[in-house]
């Protein structure tokens, strides 16, 4: 069996507008396309992004790829074939997701055809969202951003949670349901520590007053995103690991040469301003 390196760009909504990761891909025969797709339903709409790798040596995948029947239908009685747009979409006319709903989504592209079911769970509400320094060990101090939250100790949640500026994601994570019994919870970003900060804004200087968009400098806006998912979505991102594994992710496409993922799920978000540096140095 041989092995496929390619770019899976994981594009979920306004949480995850652009994280990269090259992953490896088993094939038996070469030349087949690669079908990737990136389907999402939440509170705020229903869209599929597909890409295709169309030979196996090739690295780089087609970013927004037409010419694809895509449908989704929900057990709710909710069904629509989505049109293709803006260059990259495959979106319904009018349409969001419901909390509770089990959503099937159906891609067909030639000979590449993959099936998938998501549950969309009750949203959990961003409750806070705090900066905090917090001391490591020896003189590193990291400038956290605490996101507090009520979650319902009765449910299996499961949580990704991201910090996202000028419509690019710059931190990511995963988290499960701890089964904690408080309903009050928080989950923590590192931001930077204090030498990554003065380096950041070194930078900035040097770029001739232009930002990384990897960056958040002090006085950026940005936007904080808590989006409650599904075990299979959860898996996918956890199992491939988007923080730094190198693992492949566990995909819930049931199809021929389809990989990616389909998420049902249900998104809060909270708007920030990062402080400058000499106003972060005074909180405690």
């Amino acid at each position: 069996m041989k092995k496929l390196n390619y770019i899976l760009a994981i594009m979920a909504g306004a949480l995850f507008a652009s994280c990269e990761k090259t992953l490896e891909l088993d094939y038996d025969k070469a030349g087949e396309e690669v079908l990737v797709v990136q389907g999402n339903v939440s509170n705020e709409g229903i869209y599929v992004i597909l890409n295709a790798l169309s030979n196996v040596t090739d690295s780089v995948s087609t970013c927004g790829l037409a010419g694809a029947e895509v449908s989704v239908a929900g057990s709710d009685g909710y069904e629509e074939t989505l049109v293709y747009g803006d260059g990259r979409y495959y979106s319904p006319t009018n349409a969001v997701g419901v909390p509770g709903v089990t959503y099937t989504l159906h891609v067909k592209r030639g000979a590449n055809e993959c099936y998938a079911k998501s549950t969309m769970p009750n949203p959990t509400p961003i409750d806070s969202v705090r900066y905090k320094w917090l001391k490591m060990f020896g003189d590193v101090d990291i400038f956290m951003l605490y996101i507090y939250f009520n979650d319902n100790p009765d449910t299996e949640d499961y949580h990704l949670y991201s910090v996202e500026r000028n419509g690019k994601t710059v931190r990511f994570y995963c988290a499960p349901d701890e089964g904690l019994s408080d309903v009050y919870n928080y989950r923590y970003i590192d931001l930077n520590t204090k030498l990554e900060w003065k380096e950041d804004e070194r930078e900035k200087k040097e770029f001739h007053g232009m930002e990384r968009t990897d960056v958040i400098y002090g006085g950026n806006s940005f936007n904080v995103s808590l989006r409650t998912v599904d075990k299979n979505t959860y898996r996918f991102f956890s199992s491939g690991d988007f923080n730094g594994s190198g693992v492949n992710p566990t995909s819930n496409l049931v199809g021929n040469n389809c990989v990616g993922y389909f998420s049902a799920y249900s998104v809060d978000k909270r708007s920030m301003v990062m402080p400058t540096y000499d106003e972060a140095l005074k909180m405690k």
